[in-house]
């Protein structure tokens, strides 16, 4: 079972078409790189005279904004705010390692693969997303269109909204801590009625943690997100970093390596001689007359 993605082609402008090119170009960039885990897939494109269609995988979790609704207290636990970081960010730190910025990191572009509490949150809707060159500082300057949804907008959107200059994958990384701090608090770290000054409390980068069920936000969730919430984009946490973070390696320890075992062998003269035990469970024995 597939998802359709249509575009009337009739009603789009040129930027329009500029934009939706762009889209395939990154969904197939993706696809090419094998695609990913926590990434919406392209299946397929057709085109007719007058559409054009983009056959995705299909995600029929709901959004995160859905399942963070159903939660009666409107928040999610430490430890499920810690799955959603690390889905995210390993999204992200792909995204950004083929050289790829988003852009429009939001609740509503997060899609969970399936109903499962454990399911996949998987990252969609590439309709803003930019390539940029790999591998070089343009990586942190690659991009100078504002676009993005205001609470979720990094503070470089606005400066390159007024003053022209670029930004870069730090941008994602802005938003996706706000998505967490949505899914901890329940609302946004940064809002206001008035579009100016919620701009300006951006770009002041100031936000409080809940004052009530004090203890209910882990220390390390919030310096996860504060490490996110950096109004200055070179002091802000890579998605890789993040991903190394005490937060989620405390949530979700990595595989332990396997571990060799040096036996020492002690002789009836004395000698001794090492050897390594094999992994597995079997054991060795000696005899001496």
């Amino acid at each position: 079972v597939f998802a359709e993605k249509q575009y009337d082609l009739r009603s789009m402008n040129k930027d329009g078409m500029d934009s939706l090119k762009k889209e395939i170009e990154v969904l197939r960039e993706i696809s090419r790189n094998g695609g990913h885990p926590n990434i919406v897939n392209l299946v397929a494109v057709y085109n007719s005279k007058t559409t054009t269609s983009l056959v995705m995988e299909m995600l029929d979790g709901g959004e995160l904004t859905d399942r963070l609704r159903e939660r009666e207290s409107r928040v999610f636990d430490d430890r499920d705010a810690a799955k959603i970081a690390k889905d995210l960010m390993t999204a992200l730190a792909y995204l950004h390692s083929i050289g790829i910025v988003h852009r429009d990191c939001k609740l509503e572009n997060l899609l969970f693969q399936s109903h499962d509490l454990d399911a996949a949150l998987k990252l969609a809707d590439m309709g803003f997303s930019r390539k940029v060159p790999n591998g070089s500082d343009e990586m942190h300057r690659g991009c100078i269109t504002p676009c993005g949804s205001l609470p979720f907008t990094a503070p470089e959107i606005e400066i390159a909204r007024r003053e022209g200059k670029s930004y870069g994958v730090e941008v994602d990384l802005w938003s996706a801590g706000v998505v967490l701090y949505i899914c901890l608090c329940g609302y946004p770290p940064f809002f206001d009625d008035s579009e100016e000054t919620m701009i300006a409390m951006i770009q002041k980068g100031e936000f409080s943690w809940p004052t009530d069920h004090v203890n209910r936000i882990s220390l390390e969730a919030k310096d996860f997100v504060s490490s996110l919430l950096r109004v200055d984009p070179a002091m802000r946490m890579t998605a890789a970093q993040a991903l190394e973070h005490k937060w989620i390696t405390s949530a979700f320890p990595p595989p332990l390596a396997s571990i060799s075992v040096s036996i020492v062998e002690v002789g009836v003269m004395g000698t001794s001689s090492s050897s390594t035990a094999p992994s597995s469970s079997s054991s060795s024995s000696s005899s001496s007359t």
